[in-house]
Formats: structure tokens, sequence, C-alpha cells
């Protein structure tokens, strides 16, 4: 930030590391968020990544959505927090884990699009292997549009954006089972959007931090089967608000809700069965046998 000069009246600075490819409206991107971090002190970072953002679950280049999780890879912070509050306690090493804890997120949460704005192409790192890099970012789609405009920043700001998602889970259409979404949901189909979006409600606790402890991709865990199933990463907490994760599958936007939390507890129809992960790996068993090249 300068400490002054030319720098001096900088109020938000962009971090990147030496592994990452921009998308065309990378910087335009980080402008237009900008205002968000602005007026909503819930907010900590805007990032340009998305963890989930592999190729068969990003598909709308003009949704953000918001997560508790510190996503980095690419990030807008202000100067005001950076040098009053986590400066003087920067860690030499490990920053990234650093910014994760409780005692430094305080609540706050980021912002990440569905495309992703960068590309990771370190294979190897501190923090990533071949194994990680080949299942996940590899496959992540870069944005490639020069004139892509995230749609209404402001609907970030955090009571918004709890509106826009108890909107969407009110008109939501409910799976009674995992296959009836696979048959709703067949490759070219949809293309909607948000305009009929689909709720599947999972096992109350799936997601929780404290049983799915970091892990190696060939880790059980209690999230793996809906991770296996849909394709996202094993650490439920990547892009996770309150229990939910949104992407696109198959061309619909689709939530991915805990059933115990306020969403779930709130919008799950009455008589609902939320699906455990045996169901969610019997599923992706029988999707295997009819499709064997999968």
């Amino acid at each position: 930030f300068g400490g002054g000069g030319a720098g001096g009246g900088v109020r938000y600075g962009v971090v990147l590391e030496d592994d990452l490819v921009v998308a065309p409206d990378f910087l335009t991107y980080f402008r237009d968020m900008a205002p968000v971090m602005d007026a909503d002190a819930t907010l900590y970072c805007v990032s340009a990544y998305n963890d989930n953002g592999l190729s068969h679950l990003a598909e709308d280049s003009t949704l953000a959505f918001r997560t508790e999780w510190f996503v980095g890879l690419g990030w807008l912070v202000s100067r005001n927090l950076f040098e009053k509050e986590w400066l003087p306690e920067w860690p030499e090493t490990h920053w990234d884990h650093w910014l994760r804890q409780d005692a430094v997120r305080k609540g706050r949460e980021c912002v990440f699009p569905e495309v992703s704005r960068d590309l990771h192409i370190g294979e190897h790192g501190v923090n990533m292997d071949s194994e990680h890099y080949k299942r996940y970012n590899s496959k992540v789609r870069l944005q490639q549009d020069p004139n892509a405009r995230i749609a209404h920043p402001l609907g970030l700001e955090s009571a918004a954006y709890e509106a826009s998602i108890h909107d969407l889970l009110a008109r939501a259409t409910v799976p009674s089972s995992l296959e009836e979404l696979d048959t709703a949901l067949q490759p070219g189909e949809g293309g909607d959007g948000c305009l009929h979006p689909y709720a599947v409600y999972y096992s109350p606790g799936l997601s929780d931090p404290k049983v799915n402890e970091g892990g190696r991709i060939g880790a059980v865990s209690p999230w793996k089967p809906v991770s296996n199933f849909f394709g996202v990463w094993h650490e439920p907490r990547r892009g996770i608000h309150g229990g939910v994760h949104r992407f696109h599958y198959q061309g619909r936007c689709v939530l991915l809700v805990d059933a115990g939390s306020v969403y779930g507890l709130r919008h799950m129809p009455k008589g609902a069965v939320p699906f455990g992960g045996q169901r969610f790996g019997s599923a992706l068993w029988e999707r295997v046998n009819k499709n064997p090249q999968l």
C-alpha cells in the first residue's frame, strides 16, 4: 500500500500469487466488487477464484456467492483492514490458514464468483500436490468474456443475499430421490439459470468441519459420498454459506442444503427425508452402472 507517495490514497489492494493466470475481466471484477465491501462490514475479502468452479459446476459468469471460507488465490482486501487489523499479527508462514481462523475471520465472509476470474496453474507448492491439482484445480473453468459482469453486486450485501437464498429455496424443486435428480438434470437440458432451482437436502451435520477435518482425497468422511456424487471438493468448508453450497449442475441451479441449517429447517418440505451419505453413495453407484464410461 506504499505508506505514502503514489500509494498513499489507495483504499484497496489485490493479492496475487505468482502461479495464477487471470481472466480478461479480472480487474473489472474487483472494481465492481469494491463497493460491496464498502457497504457491508460482514465481508472481509473478495476472491476471484471458486474452489468448486469446475467446468461441470460453473456456468453463469454473472453470479457471485458468499462463503465462510477464505478462498484466496487472487483476492481483494481493504487497506484499512489489512494495515490496522492483520498486519500487526501477520504470520511468517501459512497466512491463508491463519486468515481462516475464527479469531481472525470474526464471523465475516468472502465473496467469490461462480466462474473463476483467475486460474491456479501451479501443480506443486507448499499447499498443493499433483493429486489435488489434477482432481480440482486443473478442471476449474476460467471466465473468457472481457465484457462479463457480475449482475447486481450490491445484492451480495448480507441482508439482500439472505433474502435471495430464501427466495430460491421457497420456489425450488425438491427431488424425492437422487436418481430423480439425475433424470431431471440431463446434459444439454436446463440452461435457465436460477429461474427453476433445485434444492437437495442432506442429513444434518454431513458438512460439519469437525467430522470432516482436512484429509486426503481418498480419506473416508461423512461428506465424501456427497462430494463424489456432485464432484465438489471433499472438504465441505470450501464454498459453504450457512450450510448451503450453490452451483450449476447439468444446466440447472442447484442448492445443496444441510437439513439442520436455518435454511433447511425453514424450507425443507414437511415429510421430506434428507439424503444420507449412503444414499448418495448408492445413487452414484447406480449412475456408474448405467454409464460405465463415467
